[in-house]
């Protein structure tokens, strides 16, 4: 059985994407084939960034007394917004906008709302010091 991670394979996938079939198809295919590489590495970033978001909602859950086995926490926390069962506070805007930055960064970290959004946020948690 391989050795080989599944970051690594989705790694290896894309890179021959980009550097072996891109020159040799034509514009139509070629478009097509970024966005399924595009698509490998939102795959490749989830990978690696949702043991994050899954420790972001955890801590959510416990703050909130959510169950987790009642289904998505986000989504039992945007119900709970949706029908005013839940403050808004401060803790509350904290989470979403901690979640809200990590969704960002697996989606696209190179989106310019993500990076303006990252570094506003960093240099308030570092002026709230």
């Amino acid at each position: 059985m391989s050795e080989t991670r599944i970051d690594e394979l989705l790694q290896a996938v894309t890179a021959f994407l980009q550097n072996e079939v891109s020159g040799k198809v034509d514009s139509y295919t070629r478009y097509h084939l970024k966005v399924a590489a595009n698509c490998l590495a939102i795959a490749q970033r989830e990978l690696s960034l949702n043991d994050e978001l899954r420790e972001i909602d955890r801590r959510a859950a416990e703050q909130y007394g959510i169950d987790r086995s009642d289904g998505d926490i986000a989504d039992q926390i945007s119900q709970m917004i949706k029908h005013k069962t839940l403050n808004v506070d401060q803790v509350l805007l904290d989470y979403l906008h901690e979640r809200t930055l990590k969704k960002l960064e697996i989606d696209n970290p190179r989106y310019s709302g993500y990076l303006r959004a990252r570094e506003l946020w960093l240099n308030n948690e570092d002026s709230e010091q």
